[in-house]
C-alpha cells in the first residue's frame, strides 16, 4: 500500500471505525457476485483495474447503500449524519448542474436509481462490448443520467453544496506544517482528495512539511 494511501486509509478507519469496510480482490466475494461477464472481462484485460472499481462501486451502493470512498481521499472526520440519509450523495462544490463526483459518492438507501442505472448499464457493456469506451465511462454516465432523467436531476437536487475545500489539502502537503491551518481547515471539510502519484517531502528546513506529520501521525496505526 503506498505511504499516501496508507495515510487516507487510517483516516478513514478512525473516522468511520467498525462501519469502514476495505475492499480488496480478496474479500470482494464476501460483499458482492459480479456478474460472470464483467469477470471475464476484467480477467481478460478488457477492462482496467480503475473501471473494474468503477463497477464494484456502483454495486455496492446499489446493493447496500452507504458511502464510497477513494483509498486516496483523507477523511478529518465522518461524513454529517444528514449526508447519510440522503437518497443520493456527491461530493458537491457549487450549485451547478453536474454528477459530482465519483470518489466520494453513496446512498442512504439501497438500489437508488442513479448507481441502479450506471451498474446496469455496466454489466450489459461488459456482455456486449469489447473495448471500454472511454476512462471516464464513470463520470459521463453519472453526467448522462443527471441530463436525462427527472429522476436522476431530483436526488441530485437534494444534495446539499458540501465539502467545498476537498482540494485545499492536496497543495498544503508540500508546506512546513501549520497547525492552526490545519485544524482550521479541517473543521470546515470531512473529505480531501489528495493523489498519490507525486513525490511530497516531509522535511524542510528541519521542520515536518504536512506529509511529514501525517507520516508520523499514522506511522504506527
Amino acid at each position: 500500500m503506498p505511504e499516501l494511501v496508507r495515510i487516507c486509509y487510517h483516516s478513514q478507519k478512525m473516522a468511520y471505525g467498525k462501519n469502514h469496510h476495505l475492499i480488496t480482490k480478496d474479500n470482494l466475494s464476501q460483499f458482492l457476485q459480479l456478474p460472470e461477464a464483467v469477470l471475464v472481462a476484467f480477467k481478460e484485460g478488457r477492462i482496467l483495474f480503475a473501471h473494474f472499481s468503477d463497477i464494484i462501486r456502483v454495486s455496492l451502493i446499489s446493493k447496500y447503500g452507504g458511502c464510497w470512498i477513494d483509498a486516496t481521499c483523507y477523511c478529518s472526520s465522518t461524513m454529517p449524519e444528514e449526508y447519510k440519509l440522503l437518497p443520493y450523495y456527491s461530493s458537491r462544490i457549487n450549485s451547478d448542474l453536474c454528477h459530482g463526483v465519483s470518489y466520494c459518492m453513496g446512498a442512504g438507501v439501497i438500489d437508488n436509481f442513479i448507481s441502479s442505472f450506471v451498474r446496469d448499464i455496466f454489466y450489459e457493456y461488459c456482455k456486449k462490448e469489447i473495448v471500454w469506451i472511454d476512462y471516464l465511462f464513470l463520470d459521463n454516465l453519472l453526467e448522462f443520467a443527471l441530463r436525462n432523467f427527472d429522476r436522476a436531476k431530483t436526488l441530485f437536487s437534494t444534495i446539499p453544496i458540501n465539502t467545498a475545500k476537498r482540494a485545499n489539502l492536496f497543495p498544503m502537503l508540500s508546506e512546513k506544517y501549520d497547525e492552526k491551518k490545519f485544524v482550521e481547515l479541517c473543521q470546515d471539510n470531512w473529505m480531501f482528495k489528495l493523489s498519490y502519484k507525486k513525490m511530497y517531502p516531509k522535511m524542510i528546513d528541519g521542520i515536518f512539511t504536512l506529509y511529514g506529520f501525517l507520516c508520523n501521525r499514522y506511522n504506527n496505526s
